[in-house]
């Protein structure tokens, strides 16, 4: 797959953002500012087809989510592939998965 893909749709103030690819360094400020510009009241991160995520990646998702969060907004992180869910195991952030 490769290259990030970030698909938006939504009503209102909710939003998916579905990503498929790879999420690292060279995507991840690109979509932590798509993530928060919003300002949305949920948007929900489909990470079904998301095949790779480093740590940068991570970082993009832990970071928009403290700051939607501290809006009063809400990022939930939805449906990950066995691979990417090992990623957030092993850097125990797997409760921020649903």
């Amino acid at each position: 797959m490769g290259a990030l893909e970030i698909r938006v749709s939504g009503r209102g103030n909710d939003h998916v953002v579905a990503l498929a690819g790879e999420l690292d360094i060279a995507d991840a400020t690109r979509l932590r500012d798509q993530l928060v510009s919003g300002a949305h009241s949920t948007v929900t991160v489909d990470l079904a087809d998301l095949s790779f995520i480093d740590a940068a990646g991570l970082s993009a998702l832990v970071s928009a989510r403290r700051v939607l969060t501290d809006a009063g907004h809400t990022l939930r992180l939805r449906h990950p592939r066995p691979q990417v869910r090992r990623v957030f195991a092993l850097v125990d952030l797997a409760h921020l998965l649903d």
